[in-house]
């Protein structure tokens, strides 16, 4: 099978750009939006309707870009937090892992098609999960929440 990664070009779909809940984001969201898009990856899969097949992503629910990423593109990390959290409360993303402290342990999001219900009843809103491992210098008996 093909794979094609497109490096210098960015497909994004018609439905997305003139949804409300793409020209509700704010701030750098539109641009991370479309980093996360440009890192999908295409594989060629042949259907029984089709002769040549058709293009399906095959990392659409395993996608990573680092706080160390967004900074080499000039976004810093409070900026890109607030992105993240735009993208995943309008239903662009969800967290599929969320990485930890450890080194190589990045956090991986989903494409999701939430965003299509967006301003309706059925839009179920989403956040990113906190972060309630005990490191650093904390009182004891207090969790990440309760320091804050």
């Amino acid at each position: 099978m093909s794979k094609r990664r497109t490096p210098g070009q960015v497909a994004i779909e018609r439905d997305i750009v003139t949804s409300p809940a793409y020209l509700s984001l704010t701030g750098i969201a539109p641009q991370v939006l479309s980093l996360f898009l440009s890192r999908r990856i295409f594989e060629r899969r042949k259907t029984h309707k089709k002769k040549r097949g058709e293009w399906i992503c095959v990392n659409a629910d395993k996608l990573s870009f680092t706080y160390a990423q967004a900074a080499k593109l000039g976004i810093n990390g409070k900026r890109f937090v607030r992105a993240l959290d735009q993208l995943v409360e309008r239903g662009f993303l969800n967290v599929t892992h969320s990485g930890g402290v450890i080194r190589g342990d990045v956090s991986f999001y989903g494409l999701s098609e939430r965003w299509r219900l967006y301003g309706s009843k059925e839009f179920q809103p989403a956040s990113r999960p906190k972060d309630d491992r005990w490191i650093g210098y904390r009182k004891k008996g207090k969790s990440t929440a309760e320091t804050e």
